[in-house]
């Protein structure tokens, strides 16, 4: 059983680094040799408890960890049932839940979560999203690694000052922070929009719809939808 009232990101992960990260020499790296073996301290690690966080800070968000059960076993840890709350004011009370997988197999941690976020403000308005997301590495790493893939739905979300979405669904794909949306559903006042979106180098996302003939481009900044 762990429980704490308040925790940091980055402190847990240097707290954890030998477990995440096994370096390897110099000749290992330039001849992209296969991983390090796991030493046999991690090998006979298996645990099975729970864990919660009064206030977990990420970067500049702060969050609520509750009750989730860790199940660690050797190079695998699993945490289920996750249910991350938003407890400051930008994140108004956005909510992530799922299961959380960790492999420690290879030099550098895989991550793997399964599940949805709820509530994330956006442009005026809210998102939901469902599916999965993978990464591996740590610390900036993760992000230039990260794929994502599943559903989304919003609602009232001012896209831009000529697109006021009441709602919109789409199937999305973000790979290292670039987006690509398909099966693009907008409803704009009581007309229906659909087509596909794609974000840009420049950080704007590219909106290409159509309703019968009619064929509409709408462009917005990225912004709240980064990883």
């Amino acid at each position: 059983l762990f429980r704490s009232e308040e925790a940091d990101v980055a402190e847990l992960e240097r707290l954890m680094a030998p477990a995440l990260v096994r370096e390897r020499g110099f000749l290992a790296r330039t001849l992209r040799l296969d991983a390090a073996p796991a030493p046999d301290w991690l090998k006979a690690r298996r645990a099975d408890g729970t864990a919660s966080i009064g206030t977990l800070t990420v970067g500049d968000t702060k969050a609520r960890l509750e009750h989730v059960r860790l199940l660690w076993d050797t190079t695998l840890v699993r945490l289920v049932g996750v249910r991350l709350i938003g407890i400051d004011a930008r994140v108004d009370q956005a909510a992530a839940a799922g299961d959380l997988e960790i492999n420690l197999e290879g030099n550098t941690p895989h991550y793997h979560f399964d599940g949805r976020v709820q509530d994330m403000p956006y442009k005026g308005g809210k998102l939901d999203f469902e599916g999965t997301f993978e990464a591996d590495g740590a610390g900036a790493q993760l992000l230039e690694t990260a794929h994502a893939e599943g559903r989304l739905h919003g609602r009232s979300v001012a896209f831009a000052p000529d697109a006021e979405f009441r709602t919109v669904s789409a199937c999305f794909e973000m790979q290292g922070g670039r987006w690509k949306l398909s099966s693009v559903e907008v409803a704009v006042g009581a007309e229906i929009y659909s087509g596909t979106g794609t974000s840009q180098a420049d950080g704007r996302l590219v909106l290409d719809l159509a309703r019968g003939g009619r064929q509409v481009r709408y462009s917005g900044p990225l912004f709240a939808l980064a990883p």
